[in-house]
């Protein structure tokens, strides 16, 4: 089915290998060292999204484009902090931002990291209420 042996990390890689994976070839049929571009391409998407105060963050933006402040707000985070993360997921180009007046909102951009969210747990953001 999937490389790896212990069955907790299947669990996990198995829920997210249909948004990682373009072949739609079970691991097992090829060699895992073929695997490098789509290993790469994950880990491009994996890597800013691999910190507990971002994944809240994003977690916080699945319902739709928010404000800095009402992010940092709903999150409990000092602004300064919530503004870092939100550079660090900008600059991978998983979320936009844009300014209106003196305030900037956020939303993601990125269909992989909408997935990875519902995979962990979140609710897409079209069945938000």
């Amino acid at each position: 089915m999937l490389c790896g042996s212990a069955r907790h990390t299947n669990l996990y890689v198995h829920r997210l290998a249909p948004f990682l994976r373009t072949d739609g070839e079970a691991c097992m049929t090829d060699s895992c060292a073929d695997k490098l571009t789509e290993a790469a391409k994950a880990e491009l998407l994996l890597k800013p999204m691999a910190h507990a105060q971002r994944l809240v963050l994003l977690a916080c933006m699945g319902r739709g484009e928010l404000s800095s402040s009402t992010i940092a707000a709903r999150a409990g985070f000092r602004l300064p902090i919530v503004s870092h993360h939100l550079g660090v997921l900008r600059n991978a180009g998983v979320i936009a931002s844009r300014r209106d007046s003196r305030e900037v909102f956020h939303r993601i951009i990125s269909p992989e990291a909408q997935r990875v969210m519902e995979a962990l747990g979140g609710r897409p953001a079209d069945q938000a209420a």
